[in-house]
């Protein structure tokens, strides 16, 4: 099984980023566009695991949410990686809410690393991806992306919950199922 922990996004969030999206010269770019309802915020990819430790997983995921109290996220500016003159992913950024999904997934990595899964490495950078591109892009093309405008201001998302998801990569892209989801419940 291909799975990882992410929060689901908001409908509110999805009609924006879509919005933006539709609003743009990008609406015919030269690679497709994630679907809005695979949405979401991956906390941890834990990628194929056996189906066994789904038990301690979700023991792990609920105990890692009853540490977290709720929190407020709000998306901004798009951006690319490396950047947006030569992307290879094309996603929109966090404004605010970075440092409690950061920490949320810290939780996570503690929980799970009695169970053979090593400390993630990288820095934790919470971004929505959009899409990936697959081949470079022209400079035209470049300059769209860079002009895209960030977010209003007021997409905002209470996340109040996470989820454990599994992926199955298919010729028209990734479908996702949700496994469980945790109610965050800290103080």
């Amino acid at each position: 099984m291909r799975i990882f922990f992410a929060v689901p996004v908001s409908n509110n969030i999805k009609e924006a980023v879509d919005g933006a999206l539709r609003r743009s010269p990008l609406s015919y770019a030269p690679w497709k566009w994630i679907d809005p309802g695979n949405y979401h915020l991956t906390l941890r990819f834990l990628g194929d695991t056996d189906k066994r430790l789904l038990p301690p997983l979700r023991k792990a995921g609920g105990a890692a949410a009853q540490k977290r109290s709720p929190f407020v996220i709000r998306l901004g500016p798009f951006g690319g990686f490396p950047d947006l003159r030569k992307p290879r992913v094309i996603f929109c950024a966090l404004e605010e809410g970075m440092d409690d999904l950061a920490q949320l997934a810290s939780l996570l990595d503690q929980e799970i690393e009695y169970l053979g899964f090593e400390k993630e490495r990288r820095p934790y950078n919470a971004h929505l991806t959009l899409a990936r591109v697959k081949r470079p892009i022209d400079r035209i093309v470049a300059e769209q992306l860079e002009s895209l405008e960030p977010l209003p201001e007021e997409t905002i998302q209470k996340v109040d919950r996470f989820v454990l998801m599994q992926s199955r990569l298919l010729r028209s892209g990734a479908s996702y199922e949700v496994i469980d989801e945790f109610i965050l419940s800290g103080n």
